[in-house]
């Protein structure tokens, strides 16, 4: 019991952090576009904190699985870059993905383009994350 509120305060601790910082810097990134319309800034500004929502629960439920117990700081920072590589390659591996994927089909409208290119591989993340969470969960609970 222990270890989910563990988990549940890591992965707080985590989107605390992490998204009011993605949120920031792409709503700095949107104002700079020229015009930039106020949907377009909500859109984006959300669509970014959600992919980073997804990408936390992801490296999160990836550290769970393969834990690093080392006092040394060097062993713990190659585990969370390796986790992060993971995530990034995996990121552009789907963005060329569903990229390609839309120019298959010309004739949809924007918000279908829009769905496929940034809410698909979001969702995926997420459950992929979801996953990796419960599956990290239960063996740090066996280990302890």
């Amino acid at each position: 019991f222990g270890v989910r509120k563990f988990v549940k305060a890591r992965l707080l601790q985590s989107c605390l952090v992490a998204v009011p910082i993605a949120a920031v810097l792409t709503a700095i990134s949107t104002i700079t576009v020229p015009q930039v319309t106020l949907t377009s800034f909500l859109t984006n500004t959300l669509l970014g904190s959600l992919r980073t929502l997804a990408s936390v629960v992801l490296i999160l439920g990836l550290a769970l699985i393969n834990p690093i117990f080392a006092e040394e700081s060097r062993e713990r920072n190659l585990g969370v870059v390796i986790n992060l590589m993971l995530v990034i390659f995996a990121t552009i591996g789907l963005e060329i993905g569903w990229r390609a994927f839309g120019k298959m089909l010309p004739n949809l409208d924007r918000f279908t383009i829009l769905f496929y290119d940034h809410l698909l591989p979001t969702a995926f993340f997420s459950l992929i994350g979801v996953f990796l969470l419960y599956i990290g969960t239960r063996k740090l609970s066996r280990i302890e």
